[in-house]
């Protein structure tokens, strides 16, 4: 009996599907989006600080960051697709088995992140020669890359861990890793770039060494929280066997979340590769801008984050009009953030691309694009939305056709056919129409998928009045 009591009070402590579902509110969604992006603020907050403090060594070291900061986005990408699949394992593992099983699963992370580094490290020159660098820019570029490739396997074992705290529900403890990194990484940019007391001022390289120092402190700490939790022994094993076993399983989870967090950074890789072919200007200002909508779009991905138990839960109980409510109150988000966003963007273009760089060139081209592009960024909102959804409806494969048809078709492909009528002020517009599409596109998915479920939620409805209809002939026949 006592075992029994023990179980319903445990039970009653979690929120099920629908208890959520009448407890959400607008409010109750715009409350959780602002909780959640506190920790992305922090991390996308250093990429644009790395971008401010690089910017004023010159047109030339703005150039170079901008041309490799896709590559490294790539390799985030990929981690971030692989932390998905070890979060997903940590979570389903037995609590006696997470001891070892979570030790195999960041040795395993560190060996793939550092074989991927020390091949990259002598491609580097090649591919930014192939991106369309000048040799100028593929030295400073050659410099930077290789430092933060050195750090790369200490960011993946940061980030594996951080995946496997939030598998075991420990969202603030990895969360304060993250967050950890990004504040020790901008705090030391100045002291590695610009030189500090005995510290000799290293330049461009300086932000990656910043990065190296931040990540390696950032992994020594990752695995202190690991091993307070889980106790390792030292007898653990850790034969190829169990790091095959434990390959095989993140794979399943994490090939087909890698596959749809790289198409974006590979679009983006191929259009700085444009920008570079053009001019020095245009791939500066074209890095400058990125960096600026990477973190203006924190809020988006953070309300991805929050939607989607409130998808799930209501999908999962069959409620057509949740789904509806949360939708309806997730465009209105969109369309508020659209306004404020373009609007700031529009009204504070100078001064924001003026505190990274005055060269008349880069300003001018950067200024023109967060005029005209920022309000067709809620097309890339509703995208995350509605990858979203197709992820709570289990058909994740549709995500990753929209992924790819964005990347490539509404992006890349605009941006090319607009530099080739009207230069780079061309290809700006080609974004802006392409996203602008995209917004439609999205709009037709979500109330096509709405309907979906509507239909389901009728049939479902129209069957059990049937059912009870005939129970009650059953019951109570006619004399």
């Amino acid at each position: 009996m006592k075992n029994q009591s023990n179980e319903q009070v445990s039970q009653q402590s979690k929120p099920s599907a629908r208890q959520l579902l009448r407890t959400q509110s607008y409010w109750d969604l715009l409350k959780a989006t602002l909780i959640t992006s506190l920790g992305l603020i922090a991390v996308f907050s250093a990429n644009l600080i790395d971008t401010y403090f690089v910017s004023q060594l010159g047109t030339s070291e703005l150039a170079a960051l901008s041309l490799v900061l896709p590559i490294a986005n790539l390799l985030l990408a990929l981690l971030v697709g692989l932390g998905i699949g070890v979060s997903v394992v940590s979570s389903q593992q037995a609590e006696g088995k997470q001891k070892d099983q979570n030790l195999v699963l960041l040795l395993l992370s560190f060996v793939i992140s550092a074989v991927l580094s020390v091949g990259l490290v002598f491609a580097v020159p090649w591919i930014l020669r192939q991106m369309g660098g000048s040799e100028s820019l593929i030295e400073l570029g050659t410099g930077y890359l290789v430092f933060w490739l050195i750090s790369f396997p200490f960011l993946a074992i940061c980030m594996v861990g951080a995946a496997i705290l939030r598998g075991q529900k420990k969202m603030a403890q990895a969360s304060r890793i993250m967050v950890g990194i990004a504040i020790t990484s901008s705090c030391l940019d100045p002291v590695f770039i610009f030189g500090c007391l005995s510290v000799p001022a290293l330049g461009m390289e300086g932000a990656a060494i910043a990065a190296l120092f931040a990540r390696i402190g950032g992994a020594g700490y990752t695995l202190m929280i690991l091993y307070r939790l889980h106790q390792w022994r030292r007898s653990t094993d850790l034969c190829f066997t169990r790091l095959k076993a434990a390959a095989r399983d993140v794979a399943k989870l994490s090939l087909t979340a890698m596959f749809n967090r790289v198409q974006t950074p590979i679009a983006a890789l191929f259009a700085t590769a444009l920008m570079a072919w053009h001019s020095e200007a245009a791939v500066a200002s074209f890095g400058l801008v990125n960096a600026i909508q990477g973190f203006s779009m924190v809020l988006l991905s953070a309300l991805a984050n929050t939607i989607g138990p409130y998808l799930g839960a209501a999908i999962k109980q069959q409620q057509g009009a949740q789904v509806k409510q949360v939708l309806r109150y997730t465009l209105i988000f969109l369309c508020a953030w659209g306004v404020l966003n373009s609007a700031v963007q529009y009204l504070y273009a100078k001064p924001i691309t003026g505190a990274f760089s005055r060269d008349p060139a880069i300003e001018y081209l950067a200024v023109f694009y967060m005029q005209l592009v920022p309000i067709s960024m809620v097309g890339l909102g509703l995208m995350i939305v509605t990858n979203t959804f197709y992820y709570a409806v289990k058909k994740p494969m549709h995500s990753i056709y929209l992924t790819i048809f964005r990347s490539y078709g509404l992006f890349l492909l605009p941006c090319f056919l607009g530099l080739l009528v009207a230069d780079i002020k061309g290809a700006f517009v080609g974004v802006f129409l392409g996203q602008c599409v995209l917004i439609l596109i999205c709009l037709a998915l979500l109330k096509r998928a709405v309907l979906e479920i509507e239909s389901t939620d009728n049939t479902r409805i129209m069957l059990t009045n049937k059912f009870v209809a005939s129970s009650t002939c059953e019951v109570n026949p006619r004399p």
